[in-house]
């Protein structure tokens, strides 16, 4: 890269990408191909990767690669979990044989004393030994070569990494989203019980859609009961990523961990889901309108929800499930260290435009969440008329005794 097009990419790192381009033949000095991606891959990935955005040597990959990369949350989780697993001792190898734009790979790369980065792309590969090499992680080697076959080559040297690294695209050739893993591009599920006798651990990145109990029962039948721990990681209230730490002398047992940023709960893992009884609820209200006494209500952090610990939820953190299949939670004290959204239940309403102005009135907005419940967002704010936003939660709900009703609330910061 030329010094006139650093200059220029410094110059209009905020500037709208599609105007640039039709300013083009204005810098002929400038290499505009080369910053045009450059600036739209540094305001695609400021907030995302903020780490990278503040070294101007980075150079970004296309759109698809920066789409599909972790960010820096999620990257240092992993890193935590690699960490914990060697018990804060470095490891000898890591083998990440997904590379992709490199980001976990930076992350966990300072675990190790050496690592090997494996893509397929010659063009991403290009780009990782650049930016490995600007991120100062000058003992990590570049291998453009397919991962399997990367691996068995590795494995015939009688290579032992000390972790092995794998985040499957979930794309197939023809460019569809795939979510299931023996779907996913490369399918390691023939190749895990082999590569568990090479490494000590097997770190699997998978698609948050992917249920979590599928995953560890397809794991268990590929390879033995290896899965160590599930990890169910949010960031931003929205499920990012599902993890599997892999361990060929697991014992059979593992964990599951549900983070969202700072919050994190751990579970005993079961492949049985639990099951909260369809039972009276004493915190929810008989009658309609405002509330005489306090009541709490509380919506679980998008990981907690993904990871379907509803029953042990209610008991660790002295809440009442709404009914079964709602999965929000009622008390009549306050239990700031819930995790998850925490509101102060203002009114019980029926579901009708009547009822709503008798109470609600002259409040033309409201933030509609729907479970458990007959009608869309969409259908009951046409029916209420409301529009979205404003300081009022409205909660549709069923309710344990197959009641339909609105639990008007205002978010509680007890916290």
């Amino acid at each position: 890269m030329n010094d006139a097009t650093k200059a220029f990419i410094r110059s209009h790192l905020s500037d709208d990408v599609h105007r640039l381009a039709l300013e083009g033949r204005r810098h002929i000095d400038v290499d505009m191909v080369l910053a045009l991606r450059q600036i739209e891959g540094w305001q695609r990935t400021r907030e995302k990767l903020p780490s990278w955005a503040a070294n101007e040597d980075i150079l970004y990959p296309p759109q698809l690669a920066l789409e599909q990369c972790s960010s820096d949350f999620t990257a240092r989780y992993k890193a935590g979990v690699a960490e914990r697993a060697m018990g804060g001792e470095r490891g000898s190898l890591l083998v990440d044989l997904t590379g992709g734009m490199g980001v976990d790979h930076a992350a966990l790369a300072p675990l190790f004393e050496r690592t090997i980065y494996v893509e397929r792309q010659e063009g991403l590969c290009t780009l990782a030994r650049h930016n490995l090499a600007a991120l100062q992680l000058l003992h990590a080697e570049v291998v453009c070569q397919e991962s399997i076959q990367q691996m068995a080559i590795l494995m015939e040297k009688g290579v032992k990494p000390t972790m092995i690294y794998v985040d499957p695209a979930r794309r197939s050739d023809k460019g569809q989203r795939t979510y299931s893993m023996a779907d996913c591009m490369p399918n390691v599920l023939p190749y895990l019980k082999k590569w568990l006798t090479a490494s000590r651990w097997v770190m699997l990145k998978l698609s948050p859609m992917l249920d979590w109990h599928e995953a560890v029962r397809q794991v268990h039948d590929a390879a033995g009961h290896c899965v160590k721990e599930v990890h169910i990681v949010a960031t931003h209230g929205e499920c990012k990523e599902l993890l599997l730490l892999l361990d060929a002398s697991n014992g059979g047992e593992y964990v599951v961990t549900c983070v969202n940023d700072e919050q994190e709960d751990i579970f005993i893992g079961t492949l049985t889901e639990q099951q909260i009884p369809d039972v009276g609820l004493s915190p929810f209200p008989d009658a309609m309108g405002p509330l005489p006494h306090p009541l709490y209500l509380y919506e679980p952090h998008a990981a907690l929800m993904k990871g379907g610990f509803f029953a042990e939820l209610a008991s660790r953190y002295s809440v009442t499930p709404l009914s079964t299949n709602t999965h929000l939670y009622l008390s009549h004290t306050p239990q700031p260290c819930f995790p998850g959204r925490q509101f102060l239940v203002l009114m019980v309403l029926p579901v009708n435009q009547r009822a709503w102005q008798q109470h609600m009135a002259g409040v033309k907005q409201a933030n509609i969440t729907t479970r458990n419940f007959p009608m869309t967002v969409a259908q009951l704010r046409k029916k209420l008329r409301l529009t979205d936003g404003g300081e009022h939660y409205v909660f549709a709900v069923t309710t344990a005794l197959h009641q339909y009703r609105l639990l008007v609330c205002r978010k509680n910061d007890c916290k």
